[in-house]
Formats: C-alpha cells, structure tokens, sequence
C-alpha cells in the first residue's frame, strides 16, 4: 500500500484496553502529491475509518517527513 516514493520507517501499533488505538505512521514522502496518495490509498481499505494528515506535514514540496494517524473499524480483527 505504501506505494513508490513513499518510505514507511515506523509503524506504532498500541492497545487502548481491548481494543487497538489509533495507528501511528512515520516516513518520508518524496512529494506533496505522492503523500496525499498514499492517504488516498490507506482511506480506500475498507478496514480504515479516518486518517489523520497534520497540514503541518505539507509544508515542505519534498522529502516530507509525516506522521499519519490511522482508525481502524474493526478494532478486534487485527
């Protein structure tokens, strides 16, 4: 899913009492543009409610490091 110009370098995965917390994502996106497809792309998975992009993360037009913040539906089947 992470697709080309996009490098996932971590991924925090946490449990909030039996269910799982929101998903942390952390990279480096080549662009503005290949960032805002991944998003696209993580929003396309039936499994995923929101994700969370900080406009913070746009701020530079390269090489942007993010932090995505992703909601899962069905917390129990992960």
């Amino acid at each position: 899913m992470q697709g080309e110009g996009i490098q996932v370098s971590k991924i925090q995965l946490n449990r909030d009492n039996k269910e799982i917390a929101p998903v942390s994502l952390t990279g480096i996106a080549r662009d503005r543009k290949t960032l805002a497809s991944f998003r696209d792309r993580l929003l396309a998975e039936e499994q995923i409610v929101s994700v969370d992009l900080p406009i913070s993360n746009l701020a530079s037009d390269s090489d942007i490091q993010f932090i995505i913040t992703v909601v899962l539906s069905n917390k129990d089947s992960v």
